[in-house]
């Protein structure tokens, strides 16, 4: 499991605690995929496998990989994620 830290309280209120974040299953992953870029860009199911392959259900891995893969396809007008563009953002980023 990750851990992390809170930081930056209100000075009221000066306490760190502990968040635990696990892992996601496959289907928690393909939602945190798809569903926040529904109506904007369409994920073949290859993307969406290396995207797994990738984060292994990590949760801010996932969110980087999309977040990157998200602005690479908003700036090049690609509209359809394949598996190369998934692979192209580690190569160029």
């Amino acid at each position: 499991m990750w851990v992390l830290e809170k930081y930056k309280l209100p000075r009221s209120r000066k306490l760190k605690s502990l968040i635990e974040v696990g892992l996601l299953d496959e289907e928690s992953t393909l939602n945190l995929i798809v569903k926040p870029a529904q109506g904007i860009l369409e994920y073949e199911q290859s993307a969406v496998d290396a995207k797994w392959q990738l984060s292994a259900g990590h949760p801010s891995l996932t969110q980087l990989l999309c977040s990157n893969i998200f602005r690479h396809c908003r700036e090049k007008g690609i509209k359809n994620v394949t598996d190369n563009h998934v692979w192209l953002i580690l190569e160029t980023r």
